[in-house]
């Protein structure tokens, strides 16, 4: 089961004067030696933030409570109406909130009502006063386990200064969203994808991005985030089956006509060839991703679990690939940089090793690239489109002995061929290497080989020294 973290949202619904009060003009009304005031220019609020937690499968979310007071408070009391589906979890001194650095020498007593409301007391026996006159006063640790909209409210508020004075301050609500995101989705789009790789890097080069989500980057959950995270988003991302609703997703990103292609090539049964596979593009890209879809017969080649997927020019020099086999001839291939430098620009970036098998059905086949998407270094993620190229399978030059007969006649260093129809020979070198000739019906000559004994179409002949 793969994991996923919750994205909390709290939406502060309040009435006027909690974020910022005036100076009470109400009436003050003596009860018990203490002077209880209605309102005033001190004020308990909840934070608007954004928080990401997992912890065995439940989602625990932190609700952070600020006070913002003109002088010193040394207690306060409150009431927690928690909705079903929430819970507050117990610290390990059996506590129900979590005092702020703000607090020092304060005590906390918490009780749950008849009717499942949370009652919190906290003060001071010394009657030490809370530090500072705003900032967090405490944050409530809720345990949720399922996505949903929830309201915590927080009322009977009453805060007590040195002189035993009581405020009474108005209730607060937090409306609390929960949305189900998988780990490693770094910009909280809901998907992992190579965007998310990009954004990664950017963080942990010091330049990240306004949507960076710290929780869902930290793959290993060690609250760190490193180069780790960045191998594991990876992870995720060449195991991912992209079902349809992730499809839905991708095909929303922005398109581009820049592409991934590869030019036509024969292979002959058996054969093992090395192809590359070329960017052309009208704007730099720091990484991308695709899959390689390979017709029967034809599979990549892999030494250790490593398939022999190489960069190549510049792209070498600053970029790391990996691949996965997602499918039975379904490959996905990434491409990053741990830097984020830009992928060679227009020419070829990635060689593949292939090889046919020895009873692959001769005919025309298709390679595709597809699901191919491109991510820039300020992390936008474009959908390129697919390509296609076609793979020829040609007969070997021993099965096209005494087919067609070709006449071949050597002077010196030049060879000429006649044919009587134009056809593509395969030309063997003595240590097994294939080259092909297009031969036009009638004479070609050749003078480029090099000494040698060669088979063509399982005819020998010699260039002398």
């Amino acid at each position: 089961m793969k994991k996923r973290l919750f994205l909390a949202s709290f939406i502060f619904f309040s009435v006027a004067n909690i974020i910022s009060s005036k100076t009470s003009t109400n009436e003050n009304i003596v009860y018990n030696n203490t002077i209880q005031t209605s309102n005033s220019n001190n004020n308990f609020a909840t934070i608007n933030s954004e928080i990401f937690a997992n912890l065995e499968g439940k989602t625990i979310l932190n609700l952070p409570v600020s006070m913002n007071n003109s002088e010193e408070i040394v207690a306060f009391q409150c009431d927690i109406n928690i909705p079903q589906g929430i819970k507050i979890q117990q610290n390990y001194e059996n506590k129900n909130i979590i005092l702020s650095q703000r607090s020092s020498n304060h005590t906390i007593a918490t009780s749950v009502l008849s009717t499942g409301v949370i009652r919190v007391l906290v003060y001071s026996i010394t009657n030490t006063p809370f530090s500072g006159n705003e900032g967090e006063l405490f944050s409530i640790p809720l345990e949720i386990e399922q996505s949903g909209l929830y309201n915590v409210t927080i009322n009977n508020i009453h805060i007590s200064n040195k002189s035993s004075v009581d405020y009474t301050l108005t209730p607060i609500e937090s409306t609390i969203l929960i949305k189900d995101y998988p780990l490693g989705d770094s910009n909280a789009d809901g998907i992992v994808s190579i965007v998310d790789v990009t954004n990664l890097v950017n963080y942990i080069l010091e330049e990240p991005t306004d949507n960076f989500q710290h929780k869902l980057s930290d793959i290993n959950q060690d609250t760190e985030i490193t180069v780790a995270d960045v191998a594991g988003t990876v992870n995720i991302i060449l195991t991912n089956p992209q079902p349809s609703l992730v499809n839905t997703r991708l095909a929303s990103r922005p398109s581009t006509t820049d592409q991934l292609y590869l030019s036509d090539f024969d292979m002959i049964p058996g054969e093992t060839k090395t192809i590359d596979i070329k960017l052309a593009n009208n704007q730099p890209y720091t990484a991308l991703q695709f899959d390689l879809s390979l017709p029967k017969g034809i599979e990549i080649i892999s030494t250790n679990e490593s398939y022999s997927i190489e960069l190549i020019n510049s792209s070498a020099d600053s970029h790391l690939v990996s691949s996965a086999q997602v499918e039975n001839s379904n490959y996905r291939i990434v491409a990053y940089s741990l830097n984020n430098s830009n992928l060679s620009e227009n020419e070829a970036i990635l060689a593949i090793t292939l090889k046919a098998k020895e009873d692959i059905e001769e005919k025309e086949n298709i390679i595709e690239l597809n699901n191919v998407f491109f991510s820039t270094k300020d992390v936008v993620e474009y959908k390129a489109p697919n390509t296609s190229t076609k793979v020829s399978i040609v007969p070997t030059g021993i099965e096209k002995i005494n087919i067609k007969p070709l006449q071949i006649l050597v002077t010196g260093k030049t060879v000429c061929i006649v044919s009587d129809t134009d056809r593509l020979a395969v030309l063997t070198t003595i240590d097994g290497m294939h080259k092909y000739l297009q031969l036009k019906s009638g004479s070609n000559t050749f003078n480029t080989l090099t000494s040698g004994i060669y088979l063509l179409d399982g005819q020998k002949f010699i260039i002398g020294k």
